[in-house]
Parts: structure tokens; C-alpha cells; sequence
């Protein structure tokens, strides 16, 4: 039997892990944004070998999104938690102190363990204490302070930029910003749910289940838009202007992806997941035709923007849409499951975006050839099985 959820369980699990990564997210999590360009202008890197580092990260993340079910069994929720959060802090340490690129990729894959460890505990720690009919906005609240925890972290590292231009006190400040969260972790609740043991075979099945591929395919194009924003509006901004400017134009996804993730849980729960998946895809294709057919700062800052309404529904409404379908028995093996395709968007979109641009030679085409992927996304989420009801106990 699982255990028991006595009152005030939901409101301290959501409450610790919320502000946990409120710092996490706001020290190394937005040091992504201004990774790849730093790299190229600092280490004098090729766009495509700049683009490496994100991509063993996120392509560490999507195998260890698999393989991690076997060291949070050997750890537990806890320490999967503690540990995972600490290779946050580390990855900026390891890029500030070292500027060979091996350390950069063996940090990056170590980051991506950490972050599939810490991602499949905290989601499944703030679902098994949220009530079923609160499954959504438990799931706007927890991103909802992940991604102000972002957007304050953009401006806090931009003025560490403009203030150190071309120095690595951003890296450091990353690290510090980001160990507050590991703080924080200390206190995460130490509750034990009952869990079925998954094995990788499990996992899998899950993955190209029928919902496991259509929400796979869906978290896959959504994370386009984040390595979009990491990859091809990083490098559009910096091939106009400075460095410093990535924050502030890429700002506007940042702070609507924070105003949208708690009120797209809240309709997530009265309309249903499915009807604000199209419509988020749907937006995000029309955002991204700005920028490939008005070229400046307006277009670049607006298509962001856009970006951030989709990126913060999309993940929303998956963790809602696990929730509904997964007891808390099964629920870290569903996680792993349904997830394993949404690290593979990122990092796809990281360097195929350096390709794209070295084989069109302009940043237009790029934006259009996502941006119809955006559409054609919108139309697939039309035909997300519905939900059925599962009961919280196995």
C-alpha cells in the first residue's frame, strides 16, 4: 500500500522542490541561454562545435531518462534528488575552470544523468502528493516557479555579462545562485511510496506505447523551441549584437513561459490537455514565421515570446496527462517512459539549427522549416488518446 497523504503533504513537496528549483533553474538552468555563444566567442569554437556541449547534455539526459530508474533505486528519491542537483552546480565549475573541451562534454554528461535523476524524482515526489483533480495545477506551480526562477536568473547572469564582458564571474555566479538550490534540497520531504521496480524493457514499452509515442512526439517538438532559443536565436541576436543582449531579447520567453505554466494547468484541469496542446503548437508555428519574414530586434523578441506560451503549456499538460493515466506505483517508470523523447528535441534542435544555418547561409529558412514542424505538431496533438482514469493505489 502507498503511503498516506495526510494534510498539508501536497502544499510542503510542492513548496520545497518549487523552491529548489526556483535557484537551480535560475543559476545553471538559464546559463544554457548563453552558453553556446560564449563558447564561440571565448573559446573561438565552429558554431557546430559549439553546440556540442548542449547536446551531449541533453543526449546524456534522454539515455539516462531510461537508465536512471536503476540508480534511484540504489539511492532512493532523496538522495537522487541531492545528487542530482549537485552536477548543477558543478557543470559551471568545471567550463570556468577548464577551457579543453573534453572536460566541457564529460561535465555535460554527468550534468545529464543529474538532471534525469532529478527531473523523474521531483516530478513523480510533487504528483503522488497532489490530489487527482489538483494534478494540473500542481504541475503549473511547480514549472510556474521554475521558470521565474529563470527569467530573474537571465537578467542576474546578463548584468554579470555586461558587467565582466568576455570573464567567467557569470560561471561563478551561476554555481553560487544555483547552490542555494542544493540548500534547499535538504529539506525536500522524505516520503516513501510504493513503487512497482521498472526495468529498461518497461520503460521502453512505455515509450512507443501508443501514448507514450504520440506524448513522446509532442514533448519532442516542444523542446524544440528551447534549443531553438539556446541555439538559433542565441546566434541570430549575436551576429547583430552583442553577447549581452541574449537575455534581454529572449527575455519574453522566459517571463511568458512563467505568467503560462500556472494558468495553463488551471485550464489544463477544466478543458482537458489536449485542446491546449494544439492551440500552443499552433501559436508557436505562426511565432516563429516572424523573425524568417521580418528580420529585427521586434520580430526576434515577439517570436521568443510566442515560443514561451507553447513551452509552457506542453510540459504542463504532459505531467497533468501522466498523472491522470499512472497510479503511484507506476508512476517514476511512466515518467521515464514518456519523457525520453523531449531531450532528444533539444539537442536536435541545437545542432540542427548550427547545420541549418551554415547550409542556408541566412537565419530565415531555419525559422520557417521549425516553424512548420510547429504546425504539423499541432495537428498530432489532435490525436492524443484521452486520459482514462487510474486509481492512486495499484
Amino acid at each position: 500500500m502507498t503511503a498516506s497523504r495526510p494534510a498539508g503533504v501536497a502544499t510542503r513537496d510542492l513548496v520545497v522542490l518549487s523552491a529548489a528549483f526556483f535557484f537551480i533553474f535560475g543559476g545553471t538552468g538559464c546559463l544554457q541561454q548563453y552558453l553556446t555563444p560564449y563558447l564561440e566567442q571565448t573559446r573561438h569554437w565552429d558554431p557546430v562545435r559549439a553546440s556540442l556541449v548542449l547536446t551531449v547534455l541533453y543526449g546524456s539526459f534522454l539515455v539516462w531518462r531510461v537508465l536512471a530508474i536503476y540508480t534511484i533505486r540504489a539511492l532512493g528519491d532523496y538522495w537522487s534528488i541531492i545528487l542530482g542537483t549537485l552536477t548543477y552546480t558543478l557543470f559551471p565549475v568545471a567550463i570556468a575552470s577548464s577551457g579543453r573541451m573534453d572536460v566541457a562534454l564529460v561535465a555535460a554528461a554527468v550534468w545529464g544523468w543529474g538532471a534525469a535523476s532529478l527531473w523523474i524524482t521531483s516530478t513523480a515526489q510533487v504528483l503522488d502528493a497532489a490530489q487527482r483533480s489538483h494534478y494540473g495545477r500542481a504541475s503549473g506551480a511547480f514549472y510556474g516557479a521554475t521558470h521565474v526562477g529563470y527569467a530573474l536568473g537571465l537578467l542576474a547572469l546578463g548584468a554579470l555579462v555586461r558587467a565582466y564582458p568576455g570573464g567567467r564571474v557569470f560561471l561563478y555566479g551561476a554555481a553560487a545562485i544555483t547552490g542555494f538550490g542544493n540548500l534547499v534540497c535538504l529539506w525536500v520531504p522524505r516520503r516513501r511510496f510504493e513503487r512497482d521496480l521498472p526495468n529498461v524493457l518497461q520503460v521502453l514499452r512505455i515509450s512507443v506505447a501508443r501514448e507514450g509515442l504520440v506524448v513522446g512526439a509532442l514533448q519532442f517538438a516542444s523542446s524544440l523551441s528551447y534549443g531553438l532559443l539556446l541555439g538559433l536565436f542565441a546566434a541570430a541576436i549575436t551576429a547583430r549584437y552583442e553577447l549581452k543582449w541574449v537575455g534581454i531579447f529572449t527575455l519574453g520567453f522566459y517571463v511568458v513561459r512563467a505568467v503560462m505554466s500556472p494558468l495553463s494547468g488551471t485550464v489544463c484541469d477544466r478543458v482537458g490537455t489536449r485542446q491546449v496542446l494544439v492551440y500552443s503548437f499552433l501559436a508557436s508555428g505562426v511565432g516563429l514565421a516572424l523573425p524568417a519574414l521580418w528580420a529585427g530586434v521586434a520580430s526576434l523578441v515577439g517570436s521568443s515570446a510566442v515560443l514561451g506560451v507553447q513551452a509552457a503549456a506542453v510540459p504542463v499538460g504532459v505531467m497533468a496527462y501522466v498523472g491522470e493515466i499512472s497510479n503511484s506505483s507506476k508512476r517514476q517508470a511512466t515518467i521515464a517512459g514518456m519523457y525520453v523523447w523531449r531531450d532528444a528535441g533539444v539537442a536536435a534542435a541545437v545542432l540542427a539549427s548550427a547545420y541549418l544555418r551554415e547550409a542556408f547561409g541566412t537565419f530565415r529558412g531555419p525559422f520557417l522549416v521549425f516553424g512548420a514542424v510547429f504546425v504539423l505538431c499541432g495537428i498530432l496533438a489532435t490525436r492524443l488518446p484521452r486520459a482514462e482514469a487510474k486509481s492512486a493505489d495499484p
